[in-house]
């Protein structure tokens, strides 16, 4: 799969967000995903951030779509922080929660976002039952 990633993106000789665009939704056609390392690669291998990437992921419905199935992003901005519980309920359920600095809704103080649905949380043992509910939903 990084071999045929890396032949699209030799397509374009300037990768402007107009082209990560465009290199996102060709993978996303193909595999119908764009997982951690698939972004890590592209913003790797086209000179950008990874957060430029994510930024572009996260703009347009249909790449935002393939990137939330089955993903789990916790907000760990100023007001949103679990206090280094992270890796404790990583571990301890084996479910891998991505950081982010901001989910955009600051306004609650904790967050998480399940399959691109925000959902807020009060203290770590809500959090933790809301992800045992997801793993036993699986």
């Amino acid at each position: 799969m990084i071999e045929e990633i890396d032949r699209i993106i030799e397509k374009y000789e300037k990768i402007t967000s107009k082209e990560i665009y465009s290199i996102l939704s060709e993978i996303v056609e193909k595999y119908g995903e764009l997982s951690d390392e698939i972004i890590l690669h592209i913003a790797e291998k086209s000179g950008n951030f990874k957060t430029a990437v994510e930024r572009v992921i996260e703009y347009y419905p249909k790449l935002s779509k393939a990137r939330d199935r089955g993903y789990i992003e916790i907000c760990i901005g100023k007001n949103c922080r679990c206090n280094g519980e992270k890796e404790r309920i990583e571990k301890s359920l084996g479910i891998k929660l991505n950081e982010r600095v901001c989910l955009g809704n600051c306004n609650n103080p904790k967050n998480i976002k399940i399959d691109g649905e925000l959902k807020t949380y009060k203290n770590i043992e809500e959090l933790e039952k809301i992800l045992k509910d997801l793993k036993r939903g699986e």
